[in-house]
């Protein structure tokens, strides 16, 4: 007979950083913060539609001293992992925090209520506070708080780290704890540690495996969700020989987008990129087309001295690109038909990713992205806006993904004119700009791959691909 067990071993293929929502830099921090921290919202469909978790109910249209805004009530009792109630005050500077990363916007007590002076509908504004730059939390001494399901308790470097069931969380939940084990990819970045440790029995479940991996493992069930990130070469818009159009154009022109997306999918047609905005989004087409004879009539016109170029790939297995390293090789092989040497940077942990990144001493950037929330609108800026270019030899911030370091007055214009009218014309013209200016190449799209033992039951995934394990049942 299988016994209940208490604690959700899970295994990673990159070490965690602190568990913190304003350091957050890759998908397995976020997915560990999300099981700590709450936001304001949730999506519940993919369409937009949100339900409240820390306000009573939806926000109301108000005007507060003159301004115009919305006003909310906080949930009564909701409480921190340790035991204290989360105030109004504390909500606001959370609340501030998250507004001001995307607009000029302020959050002040009124009353017993909270005003969001906001000058965007409210659809919009709900589905901003679903994104973990919105999340609750609050610092004591070391340690950073939240009002999830369940807080941190150790973190040994990274390397392992323990969520143990807050008692004071309105879920309940009948897990004692979550353990975090890391496990280094090989020198192809595969993740044959994690693979051996499945077989031996000592991982209940991982987010950290391509699609062909599950065939070496026996008695384990898989759950697959897709739609949810994109798989994305960015080109260095700074530096030679990218700060020149016809060069990036010509790059894209290169790159056979389906032959690329056959690499990891036997039914490449449903997963191969035709826009920058994953499935889960909408299906648009950028306007991209492979035509290598083209690509090379258009190098050849625009001769460039700069023939060796540094390619930084992804420090792991990601949803969006399950082998890394596979993908930089066919990368290498193709592009150096164009006549450059490319050089492969492949750092080991999301630590030395970042510092490449904001160095900005690479040409181009295999990558990618996931959902944060289900507005396009923003899917779009985090990867296009100039707002979101890392500042030379900073901390890379939670969301400054424009590695392209694009800083185009035609794209500003075209994603404020998405946000303010919000309409589907909007959203395909600056879709479509990105084919023209080319500052990234989407390549295939991603799926959530969780593999995990029978014994594993009960878990769900979020709109936004994030699996939640307040509700897990497990059994061993």
């Amino acid at each position: 007979m299988e016994n209940a067990a208490s604690s959700l071993r899970i295994g990673l293929a990159a070490t965690l950083a602190q568990v913190d929502p304003r350091r957050i830099n890759d998908l397995s921090t976020e997915t560990v913060a999300r099981q700590v921290f709450e936001t304001p919202y949730e999506a519940i469909d993919s369409q937009g539609t949100t339900r409240a978790l820390l306000f009573e109910g939806p926000l109301a249209a108000a005007t507060h001293e003159g301004r115009t805004g919305y006003l909310g009530r906080l949930r009564a009792g909701v409480r921190y992992s340790d035991g204290s109630e989360l105030s109004l005050r504390e909500a606001a500077e959370c609340l501030n925090r998250g507004l001001r990363e995307v607009g000029n916007y302020t959050v002040t007590i009124a009353g017993d209520r909270l005003f969001l002076e906001v000058d965007r509908s409210r659809a919009w504004l709900e589905l901003a506070l679903t994104n973990l730059r919105c999340a609750i939390f609050k610092d004591v001494g070391s340690r950073v708080l939240g009002t999830g399901p369940f807080f941190e308790v150790e973190n040994r470097d990274g390397r392992y780290l323990r969520l143990d069931r807050n008692p004071h969380s309105r879920h309940g939940g009948k897990l004692e704890s979550v353990e975090c084990f890391y496990f280094p990819t090989d020198a192809n970045g595969r993740p044959q540690a994690l693979l051996d440790a499945l077989r031996a029995g000592s991982i209940d479940l991982t987010m950290d495996l391509s699609r062909s991996d599950p065939a070496q493992l026996q008695g384990f069930r898989q759950t697959l969700g897709t739609g949810y990130s994109t798989a994305m070469l960015f080109f260095n818009s700074e530096r030679p020989p990218f700060d020149d159009l016809a060069v990036r154009r010509a790059f894209a022109q290169a790159i056979d987008r389906m032959e690329f997306t056959r690499l990891f999918y036997q039914r490449a047609l449903a997963f191969v990129a035709t826009s920058l905005l994953p499935p889960a989004l909408g299906r648009y087409s950028d306007g991209l087309t492979f035509s290598p004879e083209l690509a090379r009539r258009a190098l050849a016109a625009r001769p460039t001295s700069v023939r060796r170029l540094r390619l930084l790939l992804v420090w792991g297995p990601r949803p969006y690109l399950p082998e890394p390293l596979r993908a930089a090789e066919w990368l290498r092989e193709k592009l150096g038909a164009l006549g450059f040497e490319i050089e492969l940077i492949q750092p080991k942990t999301p630590a030395e990713f970042s510092r490449v990144v904001s160095s900005a001493e690479y040409e181009m950037v295999l990558s990618g992205w996931q959902l944060e929330t289900v507005d396009p609108g923003e899917f779009l800026d985090v990867t296009l806006s100039r707002s979101m270019i890392v500042e030379r030899g900073k901390e890379r911030g939670n969301r400054t993904h424009n590695l392209g370091r694009l800083d185009s007055p035609e794209m500003e214009a075209a994603l404020q004119t998405y946000q303010r009218e919000r309409t589907p014309a909007a959203l395909d013209a600056a879709v479509r700009l990105v084919g023209s200016l080319v500052p990234v190449m989407p390549l295939m799209y991603g799926s959530t791959l969780l593999v995990h033992t029978a014994g594993v039951r009960g878990y769900r995934l979020s709109q936004e691909g994030y699996p939640l394990f307040a509700d897990v049942e497990l059994k061993r």
